[in-house]
């Protein structure tokens, strides 16, 4: 774990991360890798695909997008554990109680890093047919504190956490045997599957998924 911790916090040096914030998010990545180093290790991933979306689109400096791919999971830090290390047979409850972490993670951002904050809440919410939190949530978790935020700001938040959910479902299903999407033998998909899949799922998004496809940001350079 220290080695990518170290290229993390190297990366962020890079990116002109405020030192401040570096010391705010290495303690709760690395209690993140002591719970489940997945969890850090495609945390780590998501960050640096949102650097280089970052920098193929011109839309955000690199390190908008880098510390909340960091930070994205960091609620999974309060789920518990059995679940939160299940491969198969997730029930009703367990999807309920994993579906907590995007709270969790608010909450635990809140006050340090609310930009990070404020994107996290998106990187589930555009899921197709079961996004979450809803829209009513955002009042329940976070109440007034974002009301001094001008809309151009928030705008940008919520689509940096729309970029967040796609390089979150990109790694996700690239990086697991699958079984939502390969039923009844768990597998690794192709290239050509995950693309399929991203576009799928991902509607709004379908033609810069097919450009970071071409630059070879998705599917390996």
């Amino acid at each position: 774990m220290k080695s990518l911790i170290d290229k993390i916090v190297k990366t962020s040096r890079e990116l002109e991360v405020k030192a401040g914030a570096i010391d705010i998010f290495v303690p709760l990545l690395e209690a993140l890798g002591n719970k489940d180093m997945y969890t850090l290790e495609h945390s780590a991933r998501v960050a640096y695909l949102g650097a280089d979306i970052s920098e193929f689109t011109h839309l955000v400096p690199k390190k908008t997008l880098w510390v909340p791919g960091l930070l994205h999971d960091i609620g999974k830090l309060a789920v518990n554990q059995e679940i939160l290390k299940k491969t198969s047979g997730f029930n009703e409850e367990d999807m309920e109680h994993m579906k907590k972490h995007v709270e969790y993670g608010c909450r635990i951002l809140l006050g340090t890093a609310d930009f990070s904050a404020y994107a996290l809440f998106f990187h589930h919410f555009f899921k197709k047919n079961s996004g979450y939190p809803k829209e009513e949530d955002f009042k329940k978790i976070f109440g007034n504190y974002f009301d001094k935020w001008t809309e151009g700001t928030k705008i940008l938040g919520k689509y940096c956490g729309r970029l967040i959910s796609v390089s979150d479902f990109y790694d996700a299903i690239t990086t697991r045997e699958n079984e939502k999407f390969s039923p009844g033998k768990p597998r690794l998909l192709t290239r050509e599957e995950a693309k399929g899949i991203m576009v799928q799922e991902n509607q709004d998004q379908e033609y810069l998924i097919n450009r970071l496809y071409d630059a070879g940001i998705f599917g390996g350079k």
